[in-house]
C-alpha cells in the first residue's frame, strides 16, 4: 500500500484506526492451540473481523518474535498477503 491507497482508506472509511497485533503466545485462546500456527490463526481472525474497521495493523515484534526474526518475516509476509486478499488496494502492514 503506498500514501495515496491510505489516504484513500482513510478518507473511505473515515477513520485512521491501526490495529496492534500485540500476539502473546500465553494469551492466545485454548481452542487455536490445535493449529498449526496459533499465532498466525490468532492474527487471522482479527484480521477477519475487524477489515472494515481500520486502515492499518501493526505486528508488535516485542510478544512473539523476539530472537525470531525469520518466523517474524514469514508472518508479516503471511499477513500481508492476507490483507491484500482483503481488499483489492491491501492495507498497510508496519
Amino acid at each position: 500500500m503506498n500514501k495515496k491507497d491510505l489516504v484513500n482508506q482513510i478518507r473511505r472509511k473515515k477513520t485512521f484506526l491501526c490495529i496492534g497485533l500485540d500476539t502473546d503466545l500465553n494469551k492466545i485462546p485454548k481452542h487455536l492451540s490445535d493449529y498449526d500456527d496459533p499465532v498466525f490463526e490468532f492474527n487471522k481472525q482479527i484480521i477477519d473481523s475487524t477489515q472494515d474497521l481500520c486502515v492499518a495493523y501493526k505486528l508488535n515484534t516485542a510478544f512473539v518474535y523476539n530472537n525470531f526474526i525469520i518466523l517474524f518475516l514469514k508472518r508479516l509476509y503471511q499477513i500481508k498477503q492476507l490483507t491484500t486478499n482483503i481488499w483489492s488496494d491491501g492495507v498497510m502492514v508496519t
